[in-house]
């Protein structure tokens, strides 16, 4: 099941999602500027609430365009399957191929394992790890 985040727990998610860095700085910073305002027409999934195990961020201002980028953060290898499970939910809303980045390798390996035709063979998703050390470049992708 996913939930959609409402702009009024925002602040909540930040303060979470800064208890889990570094995995979590991705997602940690599009919430923080979200919250400041500087970033717009952005989603936010949760597999549950107030309690999550998985953030998932949609960019909605490119919804035409041919590839979605979502940032994703799983708190543990133990939430994957809820992982694929909001990441579907969002590729049905979006209707587009997915970019994701954010993901840790255990994490992004063991999705892959559950869903390998719709991340490796299909054209319903494209799959992307961003090592730790180029997180200033991905932050320019934003």
């Amino acid at each position: 099941m996913a939930h959609r985040i409402l702009c009024d727990d925002y602040c909540s998610l930040e303060k979470s999602l800064k208890n889990d860095m570094p995995f979590s700085v991705s997602a940690y910073y599009i919430v923080t500027q979200l919250i400041k305002g500087s970033l717009t027409n952005r989603s936010v999934w949760v597999d549950s609430w107030p309690t999550y195990s998985v953030v998932v961020v949609s960019d909605n201002q490119h919804k035409n365009a041919g590839l979605q980028r979502v940032c994703c953060f799983c708190r543990d290898i133990k939430n994957t399957l809820a992982l694929d499970t909001v990441l579907q939910h969002v590729a049905k809303l979006l209707s587009n191929t997915l970019l994701l980045f954010g993901l840790r390798f255990g994490v992004l390996d063991q999705l892959l394992s559950y869903r390998s035709a719709a991340y490796r063979v299909s054209n319903d998703a494209v799959v992307m790890h961003m090592p730790k050390e180029n997180i200033r470049q991905m932050f320019v992708l934003l």
